[in-house]
């Protein structure tokens, strides 16, 4: 991974399509690698209305998540 490398490209450089693409590659590539799905339910909770319960645990989170059903008022919130 090349760690040098600018992610926003201004001035007449921005200008170029070649660049433009090149920059949205990389950015796909960064988040394709730090946006896993263990990564979220770590960062992410759930609120359940339905039991009335905040739901943290990551393994449960993961689970609900993978969920081809999906329940209502069930809430993914950012934990910060």
């Amino acid at each position: 991974m090349h760690r040098n490398r600018k992610l926003v490209i201004v001035g007449e450089a921005a200008r170029s399509g070649v660049n433009r693409q090149w920059e949205m590659d990389y950015m796909h590539q960064l988040l394709s690698r730090c946006e896993t799905l263990d990564q979220l339910s770590l960062i992410y909770e759930v609120i359940d209305l339905n039991r009335y319960k905040v739901i943290r645990k990551p393994g449960l989170v993961k689970s609900i998540l993978l969920q081809k059903d999906k329940k209502r008022f069930q809430f993914l919130f950012n934990r910060n």
